[in-house]
């Protein structure tokens, strides 16, 4: 891959950092899942980023970003991810994200609908009620995520390698190695995020204006999005598709990267982004991206 720049932006008096490569191309901002950090989209921006501009975010108490005491609420995150449009000066750029990242990326485009040209949402935590249940389930995941965390600190960052690799015998190499950085980087500041209510993901799906590729995986596998459930962000999000990715869990792409790739380019194609390399079209992105 092109060398990586590495530089932070200040939203709010917090630093976040960020991976760039390609400037002058069509930007393309990934934001990754909680306990992640920016490389660990590192296989995907390596298949695109000769047509785009990859920017891989570290969200805050992650990677190289600060750590406030408090703040990692799903409305903290957009703002960042405002911050860094702003500060970058990227024009629509397509959002993609996996779990929290992809909660964060749908977000911000139903917060900020005239700056964001496009989404890819990896299997965001969307369930079909926000109950009084649902927010116990959050404090118990909460919870093994804090564990989790823990033991991993006390481990070296070749054993935390091994483990990964013992637990999902079939990712790449390259996947391990970042999934491992990752959580010797994290901070437990980011479980408080998931304690805060949250509004129901209905009311701002129902916001978003531009393209979007939902993304999902088999429940049975341990996918979040459910048919219902993806039946539902389907009605609520006027120029949304759905691609279903057979045999995979929840870490989508790190399951079947093949054929997540296939989808991704397919879908960005789709939106017809003028490069700076090809002749400049007149056309309209496509009310309805399908591929």
């Amino acid at each position: 891959m092109t060398t990586l720049q590495e530089g932070y932006i200040d939203a709010s008096g917090v630093n976040i950092h960020y991976y760039r490569a390609n400037t002058h191309l069509p930007s393309v901002v990934f934001l990754h899942g909680i306990v992640e950090y920016g490389l660990c989209w590192e296989r995907l921006s390596e298949i695109i980023h000769k047509d785009y501009d990859v920017i891989m975010v570290d969200a805050r108490g992650h990677g190289r970003s600060d750590t406030p005491p408090s703040g990692y609420a799903p409305e903290n995150h957009a703002g960042d991810v405002a911050a860094l449009i702003t500060q970058l000066n990227l024009d629509r750029p397509v959002l993609i994200g996996h779990s929290m990242g992809a909660n964060t990326a749908a977000l911000t485009a139903a917060q900020y609908p005239d700056r964001i040209g496009g989404l890819i949402l990896e299997d965001p935590p969307w369930w079909e009620k926000d109950s009084p249940e649902m927010s116990g389930i959050r404090t118990a995941m909460a919870e093994k995520i804090h564990a989790s965390i823990l033991q991993d600190s006390l481990k070296s960052l070749c054993e935390v390698i091994t483990s990964v690799q013992e637990r999902y015998p079939c990712w790449h190499a390259d996947d391990c190695l970042h999934w491992a950085i990752a959580k010797k980087q994290v901070r437990l500041e980011i479980l408080s995020g998931m304690h805060q209510p949250r509004p129901p993901w209905q009311e701002f799906a129902s916001r978003i204006q531009c393209p979007t590729l939902l993304i999902t995986g088999e429940p049975s596998l341990g996918a979040i999005i459910t048919p219902e459930v993806a039946a539902e962000a389907l009605t609520l999000i006027p120029q949304a598709v759905e691609l279903h990715i057979a045999n995979a869990g929840h870490n989508v792409r790190r399951d079947k990267f093949e054929s997540y790739t296939r989808g991704v380019r397919a879908f960005l194609n789709s939106l017809q982004i003028d490069h700076p390399t090809s002749p400049p079209t007149t056309e309209c992105c496509p009310e309805d991206p399908r591929y």
